[in-house]
């Protein structure tokens, strides 16, 4: 009970931060940078929630792996890492075939993209991070679109 009480003394903390420093920042912040003013708000409220907990944590000795749930031998914990992801996927899975059951999802392709040009992006992500990095190669949209008809949605797609 003493830790909950902690967590929504954290939980108000963090919003008395928001309704504090928000607005300043936002002030200083937006003649430089175009953020939303909500969007300023939240970091504020997510700063003031990690220094609070950094703070609490270690008076209520929860500072160590095994407390916050990171105890658990390499092995064993892989392995249930695996299933929560096998068991979100699934679900999500199931949440995806009913809306289309429904009809409440639109499965016309978007933006001109395949299901191949999905794979194909999958596939040449590590490839063009890489490229990215590297001044010398050219870059994927020289390597895979003519220049006589550019297309640049598709520039990542073609790797």
């Amino acid at each position: 009970m003493r830790s909950f009480a902690w967590f929504l003394g954290l939980t108000a903390l963090a919003l008395a931060a928001i309704a504090v420093f928000a607005y300043p920042a936002w002030t200083l912040l937006h003649p430089f940078f175009d953020f939303p003013f909500h969007r300023v708000g939240e970091r504020i409220g997510m700063l003031a929630l990690l220094a609070g907990f950094l703070l609490v944590a270690r008076r209520l000795r929860l500072a160590d792996r095994a407390s916050l749930g990171y105890g658990l031998p390499r092995r064993a914990f892989l392995r249930e890492t695996s299933l929560g992801l096998a068991l979100g996927v699934a679900s999500m899975l199931a949440v995806v075939g009913l809306m289309t059951a429904l009809g409440l999802l639109d499965w016309r392709p978007a933006a001109g993209l395949t299901g191949m040009d999905l794979l194909r992006l999958v596939r040449c992500a590590p490839a063009a991070a890489s490229r990215w990095r590297s001044s010398k190669k050219r870059s994927c949209v020289e390597r895979c679109t003519p220049r006589s008809n550019a297309n640049p949605e598709r520039a990542l797609l073609c790797c």
